[in-house]
């Protein structure tokens, strides 16, 4: 599979390339399956039972298959199963240094002369003295978001899921804040802990406790769900087909209960599909599977309801023997030769 796949954010929307090719969600082709829930664009490679995710947060999750990639990867993330904190020429450091280690891996943009590698110790020396830190004073309203970790809502969670180094993420992105600037990153931190809850099996429902600084709003017709686990249900033939699973449950806009989208690349939910046909030469309605002949076309009505015409096939050569003559017509769709008698 020689295919590239690029995902970034762009604005409050996240665009898709195939190949250098801006493609719209759901897209299936060249190995690669994209979905997309409004709130984040998914990319699954099928083949190697892998995906990576990218929310208009700019919230990123690799997922990986273990049988094709433990202890074989790496880069910022580490070595899946192995180490998390590898420099670009292979030391290992302990886990507290990653946001060091990180910046090896830094690609080097020509066209962004400010993105270059850097190689830093972990310890860095102290050449003079430094006054100790002002203490911290968070904004009471970003320190109630990291306080929902520690609530009722994530409280099923932590019986099994550590949540407490993102609780401390939390703090430290509060303190690096001025007044209310950046509170809408603090609900990526909190994304990434209901993405933890998630992977074992349980949905925290979370957004309705940040009073309306995390909320999403979706297109007309759509509601957001916290835990999806596929995607949206679409029309085609008149009939409803169930969207692709997603493998973890996933966060975005889909229609309401006992609605779909219209059709698959539709952005509006219906309660019944609309009943449809292909129709044939003269406006008849024609069914799937249907086929006629219309202007020198074979045609048939596609399961997806379109009419898919080819031309129709030239006759055979005729070859006369010397004792007939060969008589030509030109009537129907292609001149017709038939052999007739020379005396």
């Amino acid at each position: 599979m020689n295919s590239s796949a690029t995902l970034y954010v762009n604005g409050n929307k996240i665009q898709c390339k195939l190949n250098n090719q801006i493609i719209a969600p759901p897209y299936n082709g060249q190995g690669m399956r994209f979905e997309t829930t409004g709130y984040k664009v998914l990319l699954y490679i099928d083949k190697i039972r892998s995906s990576v995710s990218i929310s208009v947060n700019s919230d990123l999750t690799v997922t990986l298959a273990m049988e094709n990639f433990e202890h074989n990867t790496e880069g910022q993330c580490g070595v899946c199963a192995g180490a998390s904190c590898v420099r670009r020429d292979g030391t290992v450091e302990d886990d507290t240094c990653c946001g060091l280690t990180s910046l090896s891996w830094v690609y080097e943009d020509p066209a962004k002369p400010y993105c270059k590698p850097k190689d830093l110790p972990c310890t860095l020396p102290n050449l003079t003295p430094t006054p100790s830190p002002s203490p911290c004073s968070p904004d009471p309203v970003g320190a109630k978001l990291c306080d929902i970790i520690d609530g009722s809502a994530f409280a099923e969670c932590r019986k099994m899921v550590d949540l407490s180094h993102i609780r401390q993420s939390c703090k430290a992105d509060l303190c690096l804040m001025k007044n209310n600037t950046g509170l809408t990153y603090l609900c990526s931190v909190l994304s990434k802990a209901a993405e933890e809850c998630n992977a074992r099996n349980i949905c925290v429902e979370w957004r309705n406790l940040t009073n309306g600084v995390c909320d999403f709003s979706c297109d007309q017709g759509m509601v957001f769900q916290e835990c999806r686990n596929h995607a949206k249900d679409y029309c085609e033939a008149g009939q409803r087909v169930s969207g692709s699973p997603f493998g973890l449950d996933q966060a975005g806009c889909f229609c309401p209960e006992d609605m779909m989208l219209e059709d698959k690349n539709s952005t509006t939910c219906v309660n019944t599909c609309p009943h449809q046909c292909c129709n044939g030469p003269l406006g008849e309605p024609k069914q799937p599977g249907d086929t006629w002949v219309s202007e020198c076309h074979s045609c048939t009505c596609s399961n997806t309801m379109t009419v898919k015409c080819e031309p129709l096939p030239p006759p055979p050569p005729v070859t006369c023997t010397d004792a007939q003559m060969a008589i030509t017509s030109s009537q129907g769709c292609w001149n017709t030769t038939i052999c007739g008698n020379a005396s």
